[in-house]
C-alpha cells in the first residue's frame, strides 16, 4: 500500500461509480460503489460512545435576542450545513446546561499565523443539536445550522473555553440577534415569471421605463437568470434531479447550498454568509462562479487543482464538515487529483471520514500547507481520491494569469 500510495498523479482519474476500470488488468478485485451518504453520517463520532438524539427546537424569531453557548470554529458555516463537534478531556455535563434550548451557535475564529490576536466573525449561525455522543473522555455533537445572527456583544478572550487539549473553543451566554434574510415578494416573483420570458435587452428596456418599481423590478427580475446560470454551471457535478431537488427547498436555502458547494475560499464564503439577501446572495455567488478556475495553495500561490480536477462523492454536496479525532474541524472538497503534493507519514484506517478508505495527509510541495489528504481503498470505487481543505486554498482566474502574461511581455 505504501508503495502505491507514493505513485504518480498520473494514477488518478475520474471513476464513475459502479463502473469498473477498464484499464486495469484481469486481476482487478471488483470493486463495490461507495455508499454517497456515508460521510454525512459522521460514524468516526460515536465510536466508544453512547449517542442520543435531540429533539429539533423551534426557529428563533428574526430580530430577537437570546443567549447561546457559541462554538468558535476555524471554518466558516452558512445555514443548512452539518457541523460535527468532537470535544476531548472535557466532561459533557460542562456544557449541558447551556444546551437546554436545543440550539447552539457556530462563529468563525481567524487563528492563522498571520493574524494575531486571532479574530472572531461578528457574524454567525445558529444551529440545532441533532445529537449527543457521551464518551468516557469527553463527548461530540452533531449540529444542524439553520440561521444566521450577529453578536450583540463583543467576545473577549478571557470569557473563551477550551476542551482539555484546546483544540474545542466555546464561550457560554454569548447574547446574540437572529438575523432577518430577505427574500422577493409576491409582486416580484410575479414580474420574475413573466419577464423572464422576454430577451434580456428587451427586459431591460421595458424596466428602465418603469417609474416607482423600476429598481426593485429589475433587481428581483434576475433572479431567474441566476438560479439556471448557477444550475448550468453546477451540471459538471451535479444530476439534474439533485439541482431542482435544491432549489425546490426555496431560494433562501439554495443561495446557501450554493455556498457550500461553490468550491471558493472561506473569505469568499464568510461573504455569502454576510449578505442579508437571497437575491444578492446569488448574484455574488454567480459572480464568485464565472471567475472561479484555478485552486492554488493559500500561503505560496502554488497552483495545486482546478476546476476539472474536483468531484462529488458526497450526497449533501461538493463539500463538508469533518472533525478529526483531536477536535479540529475542515471543511473538505473532494478532487481527483492534486498537483504538487508532498505526503506526511504512513497511511491510515483509524477514524476515516470515508468509511473503506485509508487516509494520508497531503502538504503543499512547495512551501509544506497542509492541503488535506489523501484516501485509498481496495475495494471501494473510486479507488482513491483527495480532501482539498477550503481554508488552505485561494482562487485564481485562469484568464488574469493569461492576461497578465502577456502584459508583462509587452514592457
Amino acid at each position: 500500500m505504501e508503495e502505491d500510495l507514493d505513485s504518480t498523479d498520473e494514477e488518478f482519474e475520474m471513476h464513475s461509480f459502479g463502473e469498473s476500470d477498464s484499464s486495469s488488468s484481469d486481476l482487478e478485485v471488483e470493486r463495490e460503489p461507495f455508499d454517497q451518504n456515508a460521510p454525512a453520517q459522521h460514524l468516526y463520532l460515536s465510536s466508544g460512545g453512547n449517542t442520543t438524539s435531540m429533539a429539533l427546537p423551534d426557529l428563533v424569531e428574526p430580530d430577537s435576542e437570546i443567549s447561546v453557548l457559541v462554538f468558535l470554529l476555524p471554518t466558516p458555516v452558512v445555514p443548512f450545513e452539518t457541523v460535527p463537534i468532537n470535544a476531548n478531556e472535557t466532561r459533557f455535563e460542562e456544557i449541558e446546561d447551556h444546551l437546554k434550548n436545543g440550539l447552539v451557535g457556530c462563529s468563525y475564529i481567524d487563528c492563522r499565523h498571520e493574524v494575531h490576536p486571532p479574530q472572531i466573525l461578528e457574524i454567525g449561525t445558529l444551529a440545532s443539536v441533532e445529537q449527543v455522543i457521551r464518551r468516557a473522555t469527553g463527548f461530540g455533537l452533531v449540529c444542524k445550522t439553520r440561521q444566521r445572527f450577529i453578536l450583540v456583544n463583543k467576545v473577549r478572550m478571557h470569557q473563551i473555553h477550551y476542551s482539555g487539549d484546546y483544540n474545542t473553543i466555546w464561550v457560554t451566554n454569548v447574547k446574540v440577534r437572529a438575523l432577518r434574510d430577505a427574500q422577493p415578494g409576491p409582486l416580484c416573483r410575479d414580474y420574475s415569471a413573466v419577464l423572464s420570458r422576454i430577451s434580456n435587452t428587451t427586459r431591460q428596456q421595458y424596466l428602465r421605463e418603469l417609474t416607482s418599481l423600476s429598481q426593485v423590478a429589475l433587481q428581483y427580475s434576475d433572479v431567474n437568470n441566476y438560479t439556471k446560470n448557477l444550475t448550468q454551471w453546477l451540471l459538471r457535478w451535479f444530476d439534474e434531479a439533485k439541482l431542482k431537488k435544491e432549489l425546490g427547498k426555496g431560494l433562501l436555502s439554495f443561495s446557501f447550498w450554493v455556498a457550500t458547494a461553490l468550491p471558493t475560499d472561506a473569505m469568499a464564503k464568510i461573504g455569502f454568509l454576510r449578505e442579508n439577501s437571497a437575491v444578492n446572495r446569488l448574484v455574488l455567488e454567480w459572480k464568485a462562479a464565472k471567475q472561479l478556475s484555478l485552486l492554488c495553495c493559500r500561503t505560496c500561490g502554488k497552483v495545486i487543482a482546478d476546476m476539472k480536477d474536483l468531484f462529488n462523492i458526497m450526497a449533501d454536496g461538493m463539500s463538508s464538515n469533518f472533525v478529526n479525532p483531536h477536535g479540529y474541524i475542515h471543511n473538505m472538497f473532494t478532487c481527483t487529483n492534486l498537483r504538487s503534493v508532498a505526503y506526511t507519514g504512513p497511511a491510515q484506517d483509524k477514524d476515516s471520514w470515508f468509511p473503506g478508505y485509508s487516509w494520508r495527509i497531503a502538504n503543499c510541495e512547495a512551501c509544506g500547507l497542509h492541503l488535506g489528504w489523501r484516501f485509498h481503498s481496495n475495494k471501494k470505487q473510486p479507488k482513491s481520491f483527495f480532501g482539498l481543505v477550503r481554508s488552505s486554498i485561494t482562487t485564481f482566474d485562469e484568464r488574469e494569469l493569461t492576461s497578465n502574461s502577456f502584459d508583462n511581455q509587452d514592457h
